[in-house]
């Protein structure tokens, strides 16, 4: 067996681009299918249909459930040709100006949409964020408590 000697240091040109989507600690993402005919990028906001259960793009005009903001994803995926295995967060901080929104959506749109979504295997978390603060007194002390235990949060 014969090895190298060669130990001159290999140099590499790629770079580390920041995109800063996530904005604070405790992403959680999950498993889910993209439908077919999309090609989304790390950061874009998408809906679950209804009927099949697969995500695609959120568009505020949609009537087929993914009208509702439900999740961001996670690593970029081409499902130009066919549904494919796609993973999404679910759950963390990000920052507004590195989410990518269909027609008709924005980060005001979609805070309120994202906060609301369950995560997996939760049923109750979020009336549990509202039934711990029963006792604060005020709207805005309640909806800052909710934000608090919320699964989204969106910093501008």
């Amino acid at each position: 067996m014969s090895i190298s000697s060669d130990t001159t240091p290999v140099l590499s040109t790629d770079s580390y681009n920041p995109d800063r989507l996530i904005a604070g600690d405790n992403a959680v993402s999950q498993g889910v299918t993209i439908l077919s005919g999309q090609n989304l990028s790390r950061g874009a906001v998408v809906g679950r249909i209804t009927a099949s259960g697969k995500y695609i793009l959120s568009l505020a005009a949609a009537s087929d459930g993914s009208e509702v903001p439900r999740a961001i994803i996670a690593v970029d995926i081409n499902a130009t040709s066919g549904d494919k295995p796609g993973q999404v967060y679910v759950q963390g901080e990000f920052n507004e100006r590195s989410l990518i929104f269909g027609t008709g959506h924005t980060a005001a749109t979609v805070r309120e949409p994202l906060r609301t979504v369950v995560p997996k295997g939760e049923r109750s978390w979020i009336s549990k964020a509202i039934s711990r603060w029963s006792d604060v007194r005020g709207v805005e002390e309640q909806d800052a408590a909710v934000q608090q235990y919320s699964s989204f949060h969106i910093k501008s």
